[in-house]
């Protein structure tokens, strides 16, 4: 998928998990992302639904976030939630913090 930034096709996660952290996740989450779309041809469009979803209840809310913030698609913003989702998840004791760098 052309709007990924850190996953290039690569076999192997190039980034340092100790070192280059937020990287590291998001090729991990960029990676993850392209299996499930490899295998769910649905997976991205209810990516998005799920991104515009989130999105609308922090409007709703007031809330400003990486997600309301007009420089990223909605292609990159379905990523970008489930890289958050996919951290939350495995690491719920961790600041997910890093997802603003992305």
């Amino acid at each position: 998928m052309e709007f990924f930034k850190y996953y290039k096709g690569e076999t192997k996660n190039p980034y340092d998990k100790k070192k280059d952290y937020a990287e590291s996740w998001f090729w991990h989450g960029e990676y993850m992302y392209y299996d499930a779309s490899l295998h769910n041809p649905e997976f991205h469009l209810r990516s998005i639904e799920y991104a515009k979803s989130y999105i609308k209840e922090c409007n709703e809310k007031k809330i400003s976030n990486i997600m309301t913030e007009d420089k990223y698609t909605f292609d990159q913003k379905a990523i970008i939630y489930y890289i958050a989702s996919l951290h939350a998840k495995w690491c719920p004791y961790e600041n997910g913090d890093f997802i603003f760098k992305y």
